[in-house]
């Protein structure tokens, strides 16, 4: 069982959940997240850096010299690529970042909340072996991880639902602005030591909508694991699940126990 390294090629993704996502399963839909707290306290970034500040990212230094570089001439350009244009920077670096700040409207830039507060979320991952999925979204080892497969069709963009489905990256330079990269700031980015988390989001606009979903469809979940503080009432009620509902019939189901020979997790699969 791969358990650590971010791959952002790989096929299936990890959700982790309480009891309750066993009623989900049944309706066969996850219910799609508006808490975004877990990005506090950057995600209110202009609250805690005054006017003194002044703080220009990578991103804002990027998009200052692609403008200086698309007022070369264009035979200039056909000879000198935007790379090597960037690369010496230090030539003019002081001259656009004074530019950046008499652009600016605001003193101190900041995340659009609007963006992030019209969007939902689900934190998926790279590994069902992880232990803050266990501890912190599975409620201490009782719930469930399902492993779904990334390209099922709710996690996909479709027509009126826009969604994207990526890594998170951890450490990173804010990125305030919003691009074609960056569609909702803040919403794919973490703290340094939360490396070993691998996450994954799924992030999608949800207006007004009552209550956001995914929708599951059939052989869209390979694997349902339970762990050690699972009820026996929840496993007999997982089993009845694959046993008498199609869109289970091929999930296998794993128990996650503790390695009797080092501090991590491991699983194996559960009769039927």
């Amino acid at each position: 069982m791969k358990s650590g390294f971010m791959n952002e090629s790989q096929s299936t993704l990890f959700y982790y959940g309480s009891e309750q996502l066993l009623t989900q399963l049944k309706a066969g839909k996850l219910d799609i997240s508006r808490d975004w707290s877990m990005l506090e306290p950057y995600i209110s970034f202009e609250r805690w850096h005054n006017g003194n500040a002044q703080i220009i990212t990578d991103q804002e230094l990027q998009i200052g010299f692609r403008q200086e570089y698309e007022k070369l001439p264009e035979n200039i350009r056909n000879l000198l690529s935007f790379d090597d244009f960037f690369a010496q920077r230090d030539k003019m670096e002081a001259q656009v970042r004074a530019k950046i700040l008499r652009s600016r409207t605001t003193s101190v830039q900041g995340y659009q909340r609007s963006r992030v507060d019209n969007a939902g979320f689900l934190r998926l991952f790279s590994s069902a072996l992880n232990h803050f999925g266990w501890q912190s979204l599975a409620a201490n080892f009782s719930g469930l991880c399902i492993a779904i497969n990334r390209h099922a069709s709710g996690l996909q963009a479709s027509a009126g639902r826009p969604s994207i489905v990526k890594p998170v990256q951890y450490g990173q330079q804010h990125a305030l602005l919003v691009d074609a990269e960056n569609v909702i700031p803040g919403a794919f980015q973490d703290a340094e030591e939360h490396k070993g988390r691998a996450e994954w989001r799924m992030v999608t606009p949800t207006n007004k909508i009552d209550q956001p979903t995914v929708k599951l469809q059939k052989n869209d979940v390979s694997e349902i694991y339970l762990s050690v503080h699972a009820s026996s009432e929840l496993i007999e009620s997982v089993k009845q699940l694959v046993a008498l509902d199609l869109r289970y019939r091929r999930t296998r189901l794993m128990e996650v126990f503790p390695d009797a020979t080092k501090w991590r997790l491991t699983a194996r699969p559960i009769a039927v």
